[in-house]
């Protein structure tokens, strides 16, 4: 067993350096977990993000074709009073015709 010029034997002192390095690894490797996870996270929050998005706009569309389809019902109400009103005045007109003929 060779000795360096600590007086510590060459074995142990590889015996170290070779514990260092696990520790290093094992410092990095839980850097990489932690890292992966924030990223999964994120991730996570983003599609969240965007399914809110997406309900929102369908929840306007929603809401544009129901005020849409007010809007015609309402044109076909008015549409359905007018044709009332010319109905009944050619009816009173025919009837004044009838009447005075």
């Amino acid at each position: 067993m060779g000795v360096n010029s600590n007086g510590v034997s060459s074995n142990c002192s590889s015996c170290c350096v070779n514990a260092a390095a696990a520790a290093a690894e094992a410092i990095q490797q839980q850097q990489l977990k932690q890292q992966i996870t924030s990223l999964a996270l994120f991730s996570q929050q983003q599609q969240q993000q965007q399914q809110k998005q997406q309900q929102q706009e369908q929840e306007q569309e929603q809401q544009q074709q129901q005020e849409q389809q007010q809007q015609q019902q309402q044109q076909q109400q008015q549409q359905q009073q007018q044709q009332q009103q010319q109905q009944l005045s050619e009816f009173m007109s025919l009837s004044l015709f009838l009447y005075l003929a």
